[in-house]
């Protein structure tokens, strides 16, 4: 709550994009008198620059927006661009409900995590699949329409990781394919860098293939 009182005094307050909560924001912005902006999801490179450009254009400061907009190069994006070549030769998976498919892209929908755009920004392939009915929202996605399509997908050779919302996900285990969650993506230049080491460590982790080798 102390918190809260001290947004009387911001000059601006800064929403992530989810849709889960703008209740709560409109709770605490309403009467205060303090400008919001819904802003980009500062993810990767791309997004991190659209949400500076956006917050400095949102504080009258034109300038500091254009060169926000345009990152220069230096050794945060060396490091990166050298990072997104190794990425390319891994692929990642995304399995979701089919009639949930727009989450994948649209950070809204995703606690704020713009996901599949930004694995394909970081350099991966990724590739989703919408399982069950499809209520014509699966598009762009690889359909399963069972547990068997599914596990066949999955041990697709050049998958090396899969997002999954489980702790403990027995589908991927069986498949030899290494979990990862949110909490491997990190906001910001540096942050984009080493949300692709943490992804590239899973890919390059052999223990679930050869567990999945020794069960089979």
């Amino acid at each position: 709550m102390e918190d809260a009182a001290r947004l009387r005094g911001a000059a601006l307050s800064v929403l992530s994009p989810d849709a889960s909560w703008e209740q709560v924001y409109a709770g605490l912005l309403d009467g205060i008198g303090v400008p919001s902006l819904p802003a980009p999801a500062p993810y990767g490179f791309a997004g991190t620059s659209a949400f500076l450009a956006a917050v400095a254009a949102a504080l009258g400061l034109p300038d500091v927006a254009r060169r926000a907009a345009r990152p220069r190069g230096g050794r945060t994006r060396e490091r990166f661009d050298r990072l997104r070549e190794q990425a390319a030769d891994h692929r990642i998976g995304i399995v979701c409900e089919a009639a949930r498919v727009a989450r994948v892209r649209d950070p809204r929908l995703h606690w704020g995590v713009p996901l599949a755009p930004t694995l394909e920004e970081l350099g991966f392939d990724v590739r989703v699949a919408a399982a069950g009915p499809a209520n014509g929202g699966a598009a762009g996605a690889d359909r399963v329409s069972t547990a068997a399509e599914l596990r066949e997908w999955l041990r697709d050779t050049r998958i090396a990781a899969v997002y999954t919302d489980y702790a403990f996900d027995a589908r991927l285990a069986d498949a030899g394919v290494a979990p990862f969650g949110l909490g491997v993506f990190e906001m910001g230049f540096a942050g984009a860098v080493r949300t692709q080491e943490r992804l590239l460590r899973r890919c390059r982790m052999g223990f679930f293939r050869l567990g999945a080798a020794g069960g089979a």
